[in-house]
């Protein structure tokens, strides 16, 4: 039996940016959660702010996104 892969990725840009980066790298992670890898998500700078479970959601009429 193969060992289980770990993937490490690491968010530094804001999910309500533009180019979307996050979005793809949080889209990349929920498919090796697919394939039974395991997988650590790092947030840094602005990005943290958005791992807060009470963060408002910006365009949702302050609901939170728990």
């Amino acid at each position: 039996m193969l060992p289980m892969t770990t993937v490490t990725i690491v968010i530094q840009n804001s999910l309500y940016k533009e180019n979307n980066k996050a979005w793809h790298a949080l889209r990349f992670a929920g498919a090796a959660l697919a394939e039974g890898m395991a997988v650590r998500v790092h947030l840094l700078d602005d990005v943290v702010e958005v791992g807060r479970h009470s963060r408002q959601v910006p365009g949702t009429g302050g609901r939170s996104q728990s």
